[in-house]
């Protein structure tokens, strides 16, 4: 669960992990881009509202450090080696040669309100948590019984049968005389 409205620079917390307003801006302002690419146009805040864009940013965020703080508690690393050969391989990183360019680099990090400290510490939470749910959800293989009940489901039919029951369908019940005619009347009613 994140808690949210915490304070000044603090917009959520999930476990004890803050998630700032500083992170909670980036993300909003990225979403923000992509809504305009769809839409041609840069929504207002009021349409960001409306489009219920910076709760999507919480749930986002929040559950990207919750993956975190799992992948944290597993243990799960990355290495220094690994995550430089990840920013290799990030078009907006290269230079004119198509090979990785520091300046090219710092340009397009700063461009989007990271440092160079804050954009490797975000790297590293994600290449975790791809790691946590690489490793759950790739090439597993859905269980046989899963896959019976949603074929089951998906090619289930059912059939209602039902009837109206009104003032003039329903007879006129008896004054009870005593449990055994009660119950007749009900089974001849019923036939």
């Amino acid at each position: 669960n994140a808690i949210t409205q915490l304070g000044s620079t603090t917009v959520a917390r999930v476990g004890d992990t803050d998630i700032n307003s500083q992170d909670f801006l980036r993300a909003y302002q990225t979403q923000i881009n992509q809504v305009a690419q769809q839409l041609g146009k840069m929504p207002s805040a009021s349409d960001a509202m409306a489009m219920g864009i910076p709760n999507q940013v919480i749930s986002q965020l929040a559950a990207t450090a919750a993956v975190d703080k799992l992948a944290q508690g597993m243990g799960v690393g990355v290495s220094s080696d690994h995550l430089s050969q990840m920013l290799r391989t990030v078009p907006a990183f290269q230079g004119p040669t198509g090979q990785f360019d520091k300046q090219t680099f710092e340009a397009a990090i700063q461009n989007v309100g990271f440092t160079e400290a804050s954009f490797l510490d975000e790297q590293t939470k994600e290449a975790r948590g791809s790691q946590i749910t690489d490793g759950l959800f790739n090439d597993a293989p859905v269980p046989a019984t899963a896959l019976e009940l949603i074929d089951r489901y998906t090619a289930d039919t059912r059939t209602l049968n039902y009837f109206v029951l009104n003032a003039t369908s329903i007879p006129t019940v008896p004054a009870p005389t005593d449990a055994g005619e009660l119950e007749q009347w009900c089974r001849d009613s019923i036939t």
